[in-house]
């Protein structure tokens, strides 16, 4: 998934880009850029000290990732 992920950056330079996709895959890609606890059997999602999701996806939820120039994260927003 990261990969194209990669690939879609590397081909829309400095425009936003919309993904959609399930939870299982959006956590696992979250997990290349989170840090991950496990805090009262659930799990947390934190980016830069940034508490991100706790426990388990709601319904709809929407990430908002940010990249530099050179495809590294900067931000990642949980949009409520």
């Amino acid at each position: 998934m990261y990969v194209a992920i990669t690939k879609i950056l590397n081909e829309n330079k400095n425009n936003t880009i919309v993904i959609v996709s399930h939870a299982t895959a959006i956590s696992y890609l979250l997990k290349k850029w989170c840090d991950i606890e496990i805090v009262d059997d659930k799990l947390r999602y934190s980016f830069n000290g940034k508490r991100l999701l706790d426990g388990h996806f709601n319904y709809c939820e929407t990430f908002k990732l940010v990249f530099d120039d050179n495809n590294n994260l900067i931000n990642i927003d949980n949009i409520k």
